[in-house]
């Protein structure tokens, strides 16, 4: 199967409380914690969101995204013996995974104030290295603090780490109208992969798919988790 883009599949989800897009949160608070369970669409949401305000820095000037896993700030800072500030971290991600890049092009942006730093996973962090690298979380934003911060944590670990001065939200299951719309990207998605065409027979495998979630309440409930529907 060929691999899917996130802007071929993505459905706005809507975060609670307010009923609010990501795009609304990001505007409105500097510093924000989106909590959700496993599959609820972190992840993707994330993604969505670096693509979008990367586009949108290239025609006028905006906000210039950094996603970074979670984890790999704390495989960052572990590999030192002495803590490193963030504008270090930075430098050293860049090193590693964008090596051709302008020298210290990452940390410089972030220094400047105009970056929107998105981290995904706080949860992925080892149990017994999550409260230093929340603490490195707040320093930095109360540092750097003309940035934006948006940080994704699973509902169930976020308690013990709790980011003091940040904005929490929670992902929204999918409607009955953004579900039906996911599964006719979905599944159109995967056609033009697989086939190279979007076919009759598609249509009636999501006119199915859609009948049997609105009949069946318990798979209708599931199914209002992006990644439990993909399965």
């Amino acid at each position: 199967m060929g691999r899917l883009e996130v802007q071929d599949i993505y459905v706005p989800l809507t975060l609670d409380p307010g009923g609010l897009t990501v795009e609304t949160v990001l505007e409105q608070h500097q510093r924000t914690v989106i909590l959700g369970e496993p599959g609820s669409g972190k992840t993707i949401l994330l993604k969505y969101l670096a693509r979008s305000l990367a586009l949108t820095s290239l025609k006028r000037q905006g906000w210039i995204p950094i996603l970074i896993r979670a984890h790999e700030i704390a495989r960052i800072l572990y590999s030192f013996n002495t803590d490193l500030p963030f504008t270090g971290v930075l430098e050293e991600y860049q090193r590693a995974y964008y090596p051709d890049l302008p020298e210290r092009l990452l940390p410089s942006q972030f220094e400047s104030g105009r970056c929107a730093l998105l981290l995904d996973g706080l949860d992925e962090v080892p149990e017994s290295a999550r409260p230093r690298i929340a603490h490195h979380i707040e320093t930095t934003a109360a540092q750097f603090a003309q940035n934006r911060y948006l940080v994704t944590c699973r509902s169930a670990a976020y308690a013990p780490v709790r980011l003091s001065n940040f904005a929490e939200f929670s992902v929204r299951g999918l409607s009955e109208e953004a579900l039906t719309r996911f599964i006719q990207l979905y599944v159109s998605a995967l056609a033009e992969k697989n086939r190279g065409a979007y076919s009759p027979q598609d249509s009636t495998q999501i006119s199915d798919l859609m009948q049997a979630l609105l009949l069946r309440a318990d798979i209708k409930a599931l199914a209002s988790n992006p990644l439990l529907l993909t399965i």
